[in-house]
């Protein structure tokens, strides 16, 4: 029953509240005992957390005894104290606890001030550490790639992004028991903006690097493909969907190098491919082919199998869009005289 529920985790409240401030930490006898001020300060700053509640919990508990007898639900067994009652004296029991509470905390004012200027100090020292963090990550992670990248180097990359994330992370438990330390002393909560900002940036990172991976395995995967088995129709669709899929991705990791680097690449792609189409007109002669070799400054035997895609590729032929167009165009206006 809910009722019975909040009632006795109310009761457990103050009995470990009063447990809690049986010693006090401001007592001769307890001097010194830093283990003691932490305990009692986490009960006060509970008591702090619950104090301001503690009246809407007592109103929500008469009102549900109110709607169970409505009802003519059985609330208690004939031994047990009537709910009502229960309820006034668990407020009064509240009050007294809360009253005793407070009083602990006037009495280790002092023993608190003490150790809120180490912890501040403490908070410096980690605040610095957290800055020369965010200087290392931005200097040392991998926020370019090139164009020509082997699938080995991407791993490298992926490696380095989870050590920082590894690190990323011990920062942050740091970070939140220092949190926890300044609510127990009463301090401004920190903000720590530079962990927010290398948590958004790794988590960006990585899915870059996803899009630099998946890119770079597509275009493996056709390297070996010959020329009269190089399907650029085909490749081109393909290559649309990974142009589509770039253009979905978060606007923040527009600002990384990297970025720029991949959109260049499956751009110069989707240049290169229509090219190869148009390369695979049945017009092309072997006068038309030396002027393509003359206008890449390459040599190469296109009906050979060592002639293949990544072999095209390595011609750069988006350099030269209009000057191989009007080579294949000429091949076919050739062919119509013929």
């Amino acid at each position: 029953m809910e009722f019975k529920m909040t009632l006795n985790n109310f009761k457990e409240f103050i009995k470990k509240t009063k447990e809690g401030i049986q010693k006090n930490p401001a007592d001769p006898e307890n001097a010194g005992d830093q283990n003691l001020l932490m305990n009692v300060m986490k009960v006060i700053s509970d008591m702090k957390d619950v104090d301001p509640k503690h009246e809407q919990i007592i109103t929500r508990m008469k009102e549900m005894v109110a709607k169970l007898k409505k009802h003519n639900v059985i609330i208690i067994d004939k031994k047990e104290e009537d709910p009502l009652q229960s309820i006034d004296n668990i407020k009064s029991s509240f009050t007294e606890t809360a009253g005793q509470v407070f009083k602990v905390k006037a009495d280790i004012i002092q023993f608190k001030d003490q150790e809120a200027q180490k912890l501040k100090e403490k908070l410096k020292e980690f605040n610095e550490s957290v800055n020369e963090f965010r200087k290392k990550f931005l200097a040392e992670l991998p926020f370019n790639c090139r164009d020509n990248m082997t699938m080995e180097e991407i791993k490298e990359s992926y490696v380095k992004i989870m050590n920082f994330h590894n690190q990323l992370r011990a920062i942050e438990v740091r970070a939140q028991d220092y949190n926890q330390l300044e609510k127990l002393f009463e301090l401004q909560k920190s903000n720590y903006k530079p962990i927010k900002e290398c948590t958004s940036d790794l988590r960006n990172l990585k899915t870059m690097w996803d899009t630099v991976a998946m890119v770079n395995y597509q275009y493996s995967d056709w390297k070996s493909k010959t020329w009269r088995q190089i399907k650029a129709d085909v490749f081109l669709e393909v290559n649309k969907t990974l142009a589509n899929q770039i253009k979905t991705l978060p606007k923040e990791i527009r600002g990384y190098k990297g970025y720029n680097v991949i959109v260049d690449k499956v751009k110069n792609m989707g240049t290169v491919l229509p090219l190869i189409s148009a390369l695979h007109s049945e017009f092309m002669e072997e006068r038309h082919w030396t002027q393509v070799k003359t206008l890449t400054k390459q040599n190469f035997e296109q009906g050979s199998n060592a002639f293949n895609f990544e072999s095209v590729i390595k011609l750069e032929l988006f350099k030269y869009e209009a000057a191989i167009n009007e080579i294949v165009d000429i091949a076919q206006k050739e062919n119509k005289i013929e």
